[in-house]
């Protein structure tokens, strides 16, 4: 029989220990998941809703509300302006698709089709240049630098509300999960 002063056995110790750690490990990594879930549910809702985006811009820019009014015509010409480009370049478009698929398509007009679509995408882009400038001059300058680094990110179309340009899908519809894939 042992003795209530007798010291446990070392072998206790040490798997009460592994216990201890396995538990931490558990909740860090649970917190981990769940901090990951909710940033990606928080970007998802963010990306999805234009009025979350726009207030979440707003938020984060800080802007007083002439300068939210500011951003919401910017945001609207933004999107009227990609739209007008999207619409001006389908025919272009179709006439390079179609040249093509012919059997013998022709360099030139080829060429000359490219050269339209260059012309509209460069006219396109001095013209937002200049909607940003004039947007630009409602900001201070810490505002400023906070837009140009959120606009140097890879979405800042869907940030100003423009939609992604997608390829048309097999069956010829816009966004068709199917057709943006590469081949």
């Amino acid at each position: 029989m042992k003795s209530p002063t007798e010291k446990k056995p070392r072998g206790w110790m040490a798997g009460r220990f592994v216990w201890i750690c396995l538990a931490v490990s558990l909740a860090l990594n649970l917190m981990f998941v769940g901090g990951a879930f909710y940033a990606g549910t928080m970007a998802e809702r963010v990306t999805k809703q234009p009025q979350v985006r726009t207030q979440h811009f707003v938020k984060r820019l800080k802007l007083r509300p002439e300068q939210r009014r500011a951003y919401e015509d910017f945001r609207a010409q933004a999107r009227e302006h990609a739209g007008d480009l999207r619409a001006n370049l389908r025919p272009t478009f179709e006439e390079m698709r179609s040249q093509l698929g012919s059997s013998n398509p022709n360099p030139e007009q080829l060429a000359t089709a490219l050269g339209e679509m260059a012309d509209k995408r460069h006219a396109f882009e001095r013209n937002m240049a200049g909607l940003t400038a004039e947007f630009l001059q409602t900001l201070n300058p810490n505002q400023t630098r906070q837009f140009l680094n959120f606009a140097r990110r890879k979405s800042w179309q869907s940030t100003l509300g423009l939609p992604p340009i997608r390829r048309p899908g097999p069956g010829g519809k816009r966004g068709d999960k199917r057709g943006d894939k590469r081949r």
